[in-house]
């Protein structure tokens, strides 16, 4: 129950809200990157979302229920400008070393709770991802986790244009599931 241009917080509430009605045996997280910051912002695209926010080493749900936006902020103009200010404020995000590693914890805290969560409806969790770090900590945590960077390394596997799989690296990106699958026998 994928949706594109999701971040990590809301892939795993559309997991809670949805994805579990269906009672997976399997539940696959993909999450190559933390693309955009997502799971740290309550908007993002021209959306009000919402947020989860660590305290205490505990997730707490903010934003909730998401407020519609104005009527001026589905203009055009305005959220072509609001582009401008989140990459803006993207490039001063990625030189903070602070804003950094709470992004890698929060990441790490939503994936984690993916894994708990999916524990608990009785299906078995696969984390894909091409963050060493990530895979690392969840393999630390006794959660399963495919490291795939090296696999899509090749530029064959990425459009040029913006880094995204093009239809070869999806391809190689299955075949590695299906591999680390069938060899851990899930």
């Amino acid at each position: 129950v994928g949706v594109g241009g999701y971040g990590v917080d809301q892939a795993f509430l559309r997991l809670r809200m949805e994805g579990f009605r269906y009672a997976p045996d399997l539940v696959i997280a993909y999450a190559p990157y933390y693309g955009n910051h997502r799971h740290m912002h309550t908007r993002r695209f021209g959306k009000n979302k919402p947020r989860f926010v660590l305290v205490q080493g505990e997730l707490m749900l903010q934003g909730v229920p998401v407020q519609p936006p104005m009527i001026f902020q589905s203009s055009c103009v305005v959220r072509f400008f609001e582009a401008v200010r989140e990459r803006a404020g993207d490039a001063r995000d990625q030189a903070d070393a602070t804003f950094l590693r709470e992004r890698d914890e929060l990441g790490e805290a939503l994936i984690t709770a993916m894994d708990e969560a999916s524990r608990r409806h009785g299906a078995k969790f696969l984390l894909v991802t091409r963050m060493s770090q990530l895979h690392e900590g969840m393999i630390t945590r006794g959660a399963r986790s495919l490291n795939v960077r090296s696999v899509l390394k090749a530029r064959a596997c990425r459009f040029p244009r913006d880094g995204h799989l093009n239809e070869h690296g999806n391809r190689v990106l299955a075949s590695a599931v299906a591999g680390f699958l069938q060899q851990e026998r899930v």
